[in-house]
């Protein structure tokens, strides 16, 4: 957590890997309580500084709106990368975009030291440190409780099975393809965003139908909602928790880059190459082997388990 000491520069306020706050996400999972996580980082932080007579300058002005919101939110998280603010450049965007936001400066407390939320996925390395904190991980949670999952992101993770699953369950395909909600642009154009928002909340309203229908029980059901959508997800999770809105019931986690690996897609340093089939294979076969076609894109199985053999991939 070297990065962490970067924060004491700052003139925001700071909750340093506070497991109080990871066990009652934890619990609002399993108890179906809504809340939302964001990360904030490079590349939100770098739209921000986009030119004023820029046509992104239309996104990033709405995602400040969204943060001037994030202080009426007190069941939303914002987890920063903190290593960023040890670069000049990132602090000098902090102190003059971020904390230049009074509802952010003086209200929104950030939380540093854990920019991913445990996701209790069999890939994880730290799995079994989470478990011993009393920290399941939300995806974990999620399945256990027969919540609801749908996933907000781009065509190529859209056939991870468990990111559109409801609990462990076995569900036919056109079920699950509902629920996946293409984010495809909606960082470039604000048009496409609120394209996608109109589906997700199109998800949540017929999700919450069908489980009452089922279970004859409110419709209010909630659905966690899966982000991999860059710097438009924080937008867009802030605008559909507002009060009043009907996915205010909703649970939101902006999960980005972790997903990627479950799908053989090599983003960043830990889901390429030999730690990406450490991770997403031998990690995966070593805790839960029966179910790999449930955790990884059974379409990409044989990518993700590279050089080993997986009797499921043959």
């Amino acid at each position: 957590m070297e990065g962490v000491r970067c924060v004491s520069n700052t003139n925001t306020l700071w909750s340093v890997r506070n497991e109080a706050t990871l066990r009652d996400v934890m619990r609002r999972v399993r108890e179906k309580e809504p809340f939302g996580w964001l990360r904030f980082a490079d590349g939100d932080m770098n739209q921000l500084e986009k030119p004023a007579d820029s046509s992104e300058n239309l996104v990033a002005r709405r995602m400040t709106r969204a943060m001037e919101a994030w202080a009426t939110l007190p069941n939303l998280v914002v987890s920063v990368g903190e290593w960023w603010l040890c670069k000049s450049k990132y602090a000098d965007i902090w102190k003059n975009r971020v904390e230049a936001i009074p509802a952010v400066n003086e209200r929104v407390a950030f939380h540093a030291g854990c920019f991913y939320l445990p996701m209790g996925t069999p890939d994880d390395d730290d799995l079994e440190y989470w478990a011993s904190k009393g920290i399941e991980g939300w995806a974990r949670a999620a399945l256990d409780a027969n919540v609801t999952v749908a996933f907000v992101g781009p065509r190529n993770l859209a056939g991870i099975p468990w990111l559109t699953a409801r609990g462990w369950n076995v569900e036919d395909a056109a079920t699950k393809r509902a629920r996946f909600v293409d984010a495809t642009g909606v960082s470039d154009h604000a048009t496409r965003m609120d394209a996608a928002m109109a589906k997700i909340e199109a998800v949540s309203r017929r999700e919450g139908e069908a489980f009452s229908k089922t279970f004859s029980k409110r419709n209010s059901e909630p659905v966690l909602f899966v982000f991999s959508a860059g710097h438009a997800a924080k937008t867009m999770i802030t605008e559909l928790m507002m009060p009043g809105r009907h996915t205010a019931k909703d649970m939101f986690v902006d999960a980005g880059t972790a997903l990627d690996g479950f799908a053989g897609v090599g983003s960043r340093d830990f889901n390429r190459g030999k730690r990406a089939v450490d991770k997403y294979c031998r990690n995966v076969l070593r805790r839960d082997a029966a179910r790999i076609k449930f955790w990884v894109d059974p379409a990409k199985l044989s990518a993700v388990c590279k050089g080993v053999d997986v009797p499921e991939a043959r």
